[in-house]
Order: structure tokens, then sequence, then C-alpha cells
């Protein structure tokens, strides 16, 4: 009896389920099963080898087995050269044939060598009779598609989790990353509350590596290579895949054509790709504030796609010579008040290895660039009695004997606005593509409360002298404040 098939029969709290020993096995290559002449017998396992392919090949009927105290199964096995089926799974019938299956990755399972994995039964499904199991059946649960490639040693069944080796759930996955920037690798193991881990770096211990995340940072061309990690607890050690780490001569940043944006006017935005022998494929990927918009550009090479709202996206399948670098226009909201902040990655695939780099900075700040009031004509950040006068002309503005304060976007009116004589009180001009900065709320009107704010600010007062003073601020209703500029 091997080391793991004296674990699970000392640790499982019922007899072994199956033991696949000849003779004595429970169950039998299952007729019409893509295993029939395709399984191995040994003493004391099975080996599903040949055409066999994942379909349910090997199992029991006629069966009377209570399983309804019963939550964990233990499976002894190992995958074998050429094996393409992702899950091994097991399933049972009771007397009425309802069906309750589980699954388990092949990929838990060591290759070439037998070894214990465990994992939950799960809820038997209402209904089903799981104090009269009738029969069973394991393989890969399809039809039988792709080669099914295992040696089964034991299946047990036990009301509480047996004792084992660490099972690793989640195996450290490849990863590509810029020089200059870090990744991160992560391995999701069972086994106790004492696992140790221990990380090596193309076989070679890394010191102080000793958690489930291996975090790197600032990595260089020479961190390129194979990562693995020993996973340790009181029955032994469990050595997970090798990942692979490939480290690219990459750097990606971002900036701004202007020192900031004015709400509802485009602004500038570049970014840039330098590389040194990359190969593969790249997806840029920029994320815009909320409610900005991309500005299209038929003329554009490669020509972006907006994939989702506020997601624009360029694809090269070859990365041109360095430097690469796409210049583009947003716009954004007209109401817009604050300081917004643009992220990008450059989403990496080389040698089928994906990674993602962010653009630099991440996230670029926006400033809000300092705007004068519409009412302040001459732009002088001052409110004279003449440009009072013309927010009052607004402010007036009648359909009717009805005072509607209504305006339009008017390029020929002094102040970009002439009043809207035509809409009616209380209607909202939806078209509107900039407001006026008395209007705080926006509708495309005047009304006395804004009036009075723009008056206000036209009192603003140094001394006893009026000055009309006042300053870009975004934190007010109107995006002003009273004050020098």
């Amino acid at each position: 009896m091997t080391l793991a098939s004296a674990i699970i029969s000392g640790f499982a709290q019922s007899p072994v389920w199956e033991s696949f020993n000849q003779p004595g096995a429970q169950g039998s290559v299952l007729p019409l099963s893509s295993w029939v002449g395709n399984v191995l017998r040994q003493p004391e396992t099975i080996t599903i080898t040949g055409t066999a392919k994942d379909d349910n090949g090997w199992g029991a009927i006629g069966l009377n087995f209570d399983a309804s105290g019963l939550s964990y199964v233990t499976i002894l096995g190992q995958r074998d050269a050429g094996n393409q089926a992702a899950s091994l799974v097991l399933q049972f019938e009771d007397s009425t044939l309802m069906v309750h299956t589980v699954a388990v990755s092949t990929s838990q399972f060591p290759i070439g060598t037998l070894g214990a994995v465990q994992f939950a039964l799960g809820a038997w499904p209402a209904g089903f009779n799981a104090t009269r199991v009738s029969g069973w059946s394991i393989g890969g649960g399809t039809t039988g598609l792709v080669a099914l490639r295992m040696t089964l040693d034991q299946i047990a069944l036990s009301a509480v989790a047996a004792p084992s080796l660490p099972i690793i759930v989640v195996e450290p996955a490849d990863r590509l990353a810029g020089v200059g920037t870090g990744t991160t690798l992560s391995v999701s193991a069972t086994g106790g509350q004492s696992l140790l881990y221990r990380w090596k770096f193309n076989g070679n211990p890394l010191a102080g590596a000793t958690s489930a995340v291996l975090a790197l940072s600032d990595v260089k061309l020479t961190d390129t290579g194979a990562y693995a990690v020993d996973i340790t607890n009181a029955y032994g050690t469990t050595l997970s895949r090798s990942a692979q780490l490939a480290v690219v001569n990459l750097r990606a940043s971002q900036t701004l054509a202007s020192a900031g944006y004015l709400a509802g006017t485009p602004l500038g935005v570049g970014a840039t790709i330098t590389h040194s022998g990359y190969s593969g494929s790249v997806v840029l990927q920029v994320l815009l504030p909320m409610g900005w918009n991309y500005v299209p550009d038929a003329a554009a090479n490669p020509v972006p796609q907006v994939v989702a709202p506020g997601v624009v996206e360029w694809r090269w399948s070859t990365l041109p010579a360095s430097p690469v670098t796409v210049n583009y226009s947003v716009n954004s909201p007209s109401a817009a008040k604050d300081p917004q902040t643009l992220s990008g990655l450059v989403q990496l695939t080389q040698a089928g290895i994906a990674g993602a780099i962010a653009l630099k900075p991440d996230p670029l700040l926006v400033p809000l660039l300092p705007r004068s009031h519409s009412a302040d004509i001459n732009g002088d950040f001052r409110i004279s009695l003449l440009e009072l006068t013309r927010v009052i002309e607004l402010y007036g503005t009648r359909k009717g004997s009805d005072r509607t304060g209504a305006y339009r976007v008017d390029a020929s009116g002094e102040d970009g606005f002439n009043p809207d004589g035509e809409r009616t009180k209380g209607s909202v001009n939806s078209a509107l593509v900039r407001f006026h900065s008395g209007d705080s709320n926006r509708d495309g009107s005047l009304d006395l409360f804004e009036l009075l704010r723009v008056i206000e600010l036209y009192n603003v007062r140094t001394g006893s002298i009026r000055t009309g003073a006042y300053r870009f601020f975004s934190g007010t209703e109107d995006g002003f404040e009273p004050g020098v500029q």
C-alpha cells in the first residue's frame, strides 16, 4: 500500500468506496462506453489508456448504500501523459435514478505519480435519497469528446475532511510584465491551517517568499523564468506547476496636449509605447471619466473602437517600430466642474502569455482650467455694471406676458448667448451644447435666485470699493466664488 493510500485508509470515516483492486473492485468498465478495451488492470489500480475518451466509463449498479452522513470525496490517482480532460467527474444515482454529480479539476492530480485529491461532496439535490445510493460512475462527465488518461487507485467517502498532503486548488498562472513594472503570482491550496509556502525561481529558493502570494516589483529582464512554490503541511509537500514570467522591454506613458480641460470643449491626449524586441500583439485601452466621449477620427491609424461607454481601444497584431504614439481627442460634459483622471492599460500577448502594463502616470490627472464667468464679457475676472445689465436682459426674456429667462447659444451675442423668446415658461432646452455660468441648475433659463447670485458677485468689495472681482472655484453651485483670481 502506498503512503497516499495509507492516508486515505487511515482517516476516511467510512469503508473505501472503490479500491480498483483485482480481484475486489466494486465496479467495472461500463458497457457502451469508450473505455471498453481501453482499461489496463493492475493489482491495485486501473489505467485509462488507448482510445478512451472523457465519458463516464467505470462504475457499479445494484447497490444499496447509505451515504447521507458523508461530506467529502478523496480520490487517489494521477494524470498520465496525453490527458486532455479538464475534469474528473463522479456521478451518483439513488433508487429512483435521481442523479448527483461532483467534479474536480484534473490539474489537481500530480503527473506520473499517485496523489490524494480531496473535495467536497456537496449538498445532495432536493429529493435525492442519499440513504439508498444504488449506482455510481466516474469519468469526464461528457459524451466522450477528448482523451482521458489517468490512473486511479482508490475512492473514499468520509464524514469529515481527511488529513492529506496540501491540495492545490488554483495553480500559479503565467505572467507577462514590462521592465520596471510589477506583477503577482499566487497559489490557492487546502490541507490545514498551517500551510508553509516556499517560492522558487528557476529551481532556486527566493529569500523571504513564504506566503501564498509572490509580489514582484520593478522587474528586470533577468527576472524572466520559471516560478514554482512548495506547499508543506504535517503530511508532506506538494509542488505547484512552474509558472512562466516573461519580462519585456516595453513602457507606456500618457500626456495631455494642454494644461487641463475646459468644460464642454475638446481635450487632446497622447499615449506613447516604447519597446525593444517585442513581437506579440498589443491592445491599448483607455478609460475615460464618466460622461466623457471620444471624438471620432477616421484618419487615425489604427482606427480605435469604443468597446463600451467610456472605453476606447486600439489594436495591433504586430507593434510598429518604437516609439508608437496615438493622439486622440475627448469631449468633456458642459456641466463638468471638477478635476478628472484618465487611466489606461497596454494589454500584451506574446508566445501565449498575457499581461498588462499601466500607462504612466497612473492615473493621469486632468485639471479643470480656470475659466471666466459667462457674464464677464471681457474676461478680466470682474463683473461690471454693463455686464450685469446683460445678465438682467437674459433674465428678463419673455414669451408673451410670461417671463421665462430662457436663452440660447448664439455666437453673435457679445457673451455667446441671446434671449430665446420662443420657449415657454418652465420648458427645458435639452439641446443646449453649453450653459450660461449663471444657470446653476442647467435648465437653459435664468431664474431670480440665479440672477441674485450674479448680483452677489457683482457686489464684491475691497473695503468700501466695489470691484466685482471673482475667481474660479469648483466647490460652489456655479463654479465661482468672490475674490481675486
